[in-house]
């Protein structure tokens, strides 16, 4: 089982939820930041790792768009 974390601003958390289910992929708040960012830690099998980076990639888009 492989683990990646990501730190999601409170504005982006629906967003990036309903991004988690339609990749078929679960992750659990693992704490908060000092930004009030939500970690949020996945857990995912080889064979999930494209699913994973894209979910990386539409969380860095979205990211700057609120900036």
């Amino acid at each position: 089982m492989r683990k990646a974390e990501f730190f999601v601003p409170e504005a982006l958390v629906t967003q990036f939820a309903t991004s988690l289910v339609e990749r078929n992929l679960k992750g659990s708040i693992a704490g908060t930041t000092e930004k009030k960012e939500l970690i949020i830690e996945v857990k995912y099998e080889k064979h999930q790792t494209e699913n994973v980076d894209k979910l990386e990639e539409l969380l860095k888009k979205l990211i700057r768009v609120i900036l």
